[in-house]
């Protein structure tokens, strides 16, 4: 299964959303919000397939494709009714960050996410991390699968559903559960293309 189609989706979204966020004066933490994709996928997949991680087909996929992005940042003050928008976030595939991440799990199992003695990288600060607040991380669980598990506080879904629920939400998930909110949600998807399924 090629996740190549998917991913061009997943970007052409991401860009839309963030021209109309950008005009509506939504504020990016770390600009630009979509990295193209870097030079340290070669690097990087052969790292960890040497330690026995081989990087699963959808997240290679998002890096080939997507990149990276990062939507934390401010809403403008009249968006109101919810304080953990969550907005996507996956950090680049950056070879210092990994190369820790592989050490941190071949020397410290016991902060092991899963507790499986799978490697799960850190890719994203959790919904509260994101809001300014001390918080925890979001991890990609390698689970032998090519679309592997999502770890999210309280919640596990593989990677592309996650994807899709950010999606479905304009880049920011944590909408989903705040009622009555004032985001102009319908308009940040205005520009948005069905996902292939």
């Amino acid at each position: 299964m090629s996740f190549v189609p998917f991913m061009k989706a997943i970007r052409t979204n991401c860009l839309s959303a963030t021209k109309v966020l950008s005009d509506f004066g939504y504020e990016f933490e770390f600009p630009p919000p979509i990295a193209d994709p870097g030079s340290d996928l070669a690097e990087v997949s052969s790292m960890l397939a040497n330690a026995g991680a081989k990087l699963p087909d959808a997240l290679l996929a998002f890096y080939e494709v997507v990149g990276a992005v990062d939507f934390v940042g401010r809403a403008p003050s009249s968006w109101t009714g919810c304080k953990y928008p969550d907005p996507i976030s996956i950090w680049p595939l950056d070879a210092r960050h990994w190369r820790n991440e592989l050490e941190v799990w071949a020397d410290q199992p016991e902060i092991d996410p899963d507790g499986l003695g799978r490697f799960s990288p850190q890719v994203a600060g959790d919904h509260i991390h994101k809001a300014g607040y001390s918080g925890g991380e979001y991890f990609v669980i390698f689970d032998g699968n090519a679309d592997p598990l999502f770890r999210m506080h309280e919640r596990r879904m593989p990677f592309t559903e996650y994807l899709r629920l950010c999606n479905a939400w304009g880049g920011f998930p944590g909408l989903q559960g705040a009622v009555g909110h004032s985001w102009p949600l319908e308009t940040i998807q205005s520009g948005f293309i069905r996902l292939p399924e």
